[in-house]
């Protein structure tokens, strides 16, 4: 949000649209879009001063999908392209000055990704937004628009019986994750325990999707709280195996469970030491995953290969001593 002078609150131009998580609903990646390069074209409406009207403004979206992947949204016509719609929007707040729209008032919504790397990087390509019309105490027909990340708000200022039209002509895009990749720890199991007596393996499974390639993981680098994944055999081969275990459920937070129908996506499920986890684990877990365009290379993924990603995981886990 930009605002030049804190203290004037309605001089404050901001777009907020927050996800409401259910329990059947995905996490939530955020996109932050700032405008600028302001042009003004007619009265300056809507309860806000000339001087005051900002140079920059910063629209967030919270949109359905998992970390910095929208992999719960609609895949594109092209590989590798992904589109959001209105449905993807849980909820919308749009305020300036008098104006206040809300996710009732979104009339249609299209942003499209490319993926950029096979481990689920992406960048905005495209973005077109439009908000019914609505009536204000200074303005009326107030209509907010983006096409092509140009923003527009237009609308007829009833004071002087003219029209306006605010235009932000330049803008960037920032995509941040909020929970990274979806995983489930003991898929089956409600509640999470592990007991730090046992010798054995804690399991974990991590959820692809068209927008989220598993097999772009090095197994060798995924750290499970402080527990690496078992290895067997001579050449210490890591336990993991691709399967398509089903889809992610998730809680407010966390990825508890699963719909254990297939979804067609390849998971990839590995088995870490317990006695390692439990040293570092308290009421949850996260999941360290690296990624890379060829993780079976014979130094894995490091920094600088192509399409190397670093991303992470969390789950709820339920701590017991239990040595009888």
């Amino acid at each position: 949000m930009f605002n030049k002078n804190p203290s004037v609150i309605i001089a404050s131009i901001f777009f907020t649209l927050a996800l409401v998580v259910g329990t059947n609903s995905a996490s939530a990646f955020e996109v932050t879009v700032t405008y600028s390069n302001l042009t003004v074209d007619g009265p300056i409406s809507l309860g806000i001063l000339p001087e005051d009207f900002p140079e920059e403004v910063d629209v967030v979206f919270e949109v359905a999908g998992v970390g910095t992947s929208p992999s719960l949204c609609g895949i594109g016509t092209s590989p590798g392209i992904v589109v959001c719609e209105e449905k993807d929007i849980q909820s919308a707040l749009v305020a300036l000055g008098n104006l206040s729209l809300n996710v009732n008032q979104l009339e249609d919504m299209e942003m499209e990704f490319t993926q950029v790397t096979r481990i689920g990087d992406f960048e905005v390509t495209g973005l077109n937004y439009n908000f019914f019309a609505v009536d204000t105490a200074t303005a009326t027909n107030v209509y907010v628009s983006n096409s092509s990340f140009q923003l527009s708000i237009t609308g007829h200022d009833e004071g002087s019986g003219m029209d306006f039209t605010y235009t932000w002509a330049d803008s960037e895009q920032v995509i941040t994750g909020s929970s990274g990749a979806a995983i489930n720890i003991k898929p089956g199991s409600d509640p999470n325990s592990i007991n730090t007596c046992s010798g054995g393996t804690t399991t974990v499974a991590i959820f692809g999707s068209g927008s989220f390639d598993v097999e772009a993981i090095d197994q060798d680098q995924l750290v499970l709280a402080s527990a690496l994944v078992r290895t067997v055999g001579k050449s210490d081969r890591s336990l993991c195996s691709i399967e398509d275990v089903g889809v992610p459920a998730s809680s407010e937070v966390f990825f508890d469970g699963y719909d254990p129908n297939p979804d067609g996506h390849a998971d990839l499920v590995c088995h870490f030491m317990t006695q390692n986890l439990v040293e570092d684990a308290s009421s949850e877990a996260e999941l360290q995953i690296v990624g890379c365009e060829d993780p079976n290379d014979v130094d894995g993924c490091q920094a600088g290969d192509t399409g190397y990603s670093i991303t992470s995981g969390k789950d709820k886990v339920n701590i017991v001593n239990d040595c009888n």
